[in-house]
């Protein structure tokens, strides 16, 4: 009974672990017939784009079973972060990377150095509605990067520690927008005098594309 999580990972040749291809979080508990219906909503988040993480909020709606509104019942939630790659179903031949080449390396707050946060929201009560407003704040300084939200909400019966549960997930970042490339061949090996045609593309928090004016582009 608890809080579990499963990752699955791509292998290497030594068949130890090497990317992560997705992940999901679930709970096991004793089956008792739930008293309460809980629905909630990230706000700004949507299948295709992102969320800036210093700026994560979410609705909760709080009912009892015959569809009244559960007044006065508290809420809570842990919100975690995890890093990952984007990819948009739309530019699907498009590898998608944040920005984090400074000077001749990779950024020290580079995606290959960013870690997985997680916060416990303050305790809250649905109002006259049924209604509760969370806003995430992580304490810890986030690493520049691209993450997957993933926000475990719980809603309590009065004066119990029974709770009805819902997750959600969004994709977040601090990220203006993305840049993505595709190569039409290889880019791992390029053998001397052959030439690589790199495509470009920029899109927005939505997922649209844009204009991304003074790039600059390096090879290191």
């Amino acid at each position: 009974i608890g809080q579990y999580s499963i990752r699955l990972y791509s292998l290497n040749v030594r068949a130890k672990p090497q990317d992560m291809l997705g992940h999901t979080t679930f709970q096991v508990a004793e089956f008792v017939p739930d008293t309460l219906k809980i629905s909630a909503n990230i706000s700004g988040a949507s299948d295709d784009g992102w969320i800036p993480t210093n700026a994560i909020s979410a609705t909760v709606n709080l009912r009892n079973l015959f569809g009244t509104v559960a007044k006065n019942h508290r809420i809570s939630a842990r919100a975690t972060l995890r890093p990952i790659q984007f990819k948009f179903d739309d530019f699907s031949q498009y590898t998608f990377d944040v920005n984090n080449i400074y000077g001749d390396s990779i950024s020290s707050t580079s995606p290959l150095n960013t870690k997985t946060y997680t916060f416990d929201t303050d305790d809250i009560y649905t109002n006259e509605d049924g209604v509760a407003n969370l806003d995430i704040k992580f304490q810890d300084n986030i690493l520049y990067g691209t993450y997957l939200l993933t926000l475990n909400i719980n809603g309590y019966e009065l004066n119990s520690g029974r709770a009805t549960t819902t997750t959600l997930t969004a994709r977040t970042s601090d990220a203006k927008y993305m840049i993505g490339y595709y190569a039409n061949s290889d880019l791992k090996y390029i053998n001397r005098n052959s030439t690589r045609t790199i495509n470009l593309i920029a899109l927005d928090h939505t997922a649209k594309p844009i204009i991304a004016n003074d790039l600059k582009a390096r090879v290191i």
